[in-house]
């Protein structure tokens, strides 16, 4: 049976409801074995074990976030979320081009999810976003 609207809406809330609470098991039980996690400037993630590690890595170097959706579209298991990602970098934050100590700047990231759903689990989850924005509002790049 194919994934419907209402099912690949139903999970992008859960997602984003369970990110923002924090529940770092709820997110990761809401992918499917055979996920697919791409974040620009970053390698894939797969399974339950990568969207924790995704959850781990901005949730450690931000433990403040919060991811506000300004708008999503559906369209059978293919969703769209355009969103911000603020929070306070507090934390270390682990990079493929190493570690960034915590500079206790706050950020705000506008970014975009595209997920697909299979039987109600993320099986693919891609966000894009300027990772210069990001180095700049941390500091460590100039504009």
């Amino acid at each position: 049976m194919p994934t419907t609207i209402t099912a690949t809406k139903d999970v992008l809330h859960h997602t984003i409801e369970r990110w923002n609470a924090h529940d770092r098991e709820g997110w990761a039980d809401a992918a499917s074995p055979h996920l697919e996690v791409v974040v620009s400037g970053g390698e894939p993630l797969r399974g339950k074990d990568g969207a924790r590690e995704l959850y781990d890595i901005w949730t450690g170097a931000f433990p403040d976030n919060r991811v506000d959706v300004h708008l999503e579209i559906a369209e059978g298991p293919n969703g769209l979320q355009e969103s911000h990602f603020r929070g306070t970098h507090t934390g270390t934050m682990r990079t493929p081009a190493g570690d960034i100590p915590a500079t206790g700047k706050p950020v705000d990231i506008p970014f975009v999810g595209l997920m697909t759903v299979e039987d109600g689990k993320m099986a693919s989850f891609r966000v894009y976003f300027d990772t210069g924005d990001l180095m700049r509002q941390l500091g460590i790049a100039s504009a």
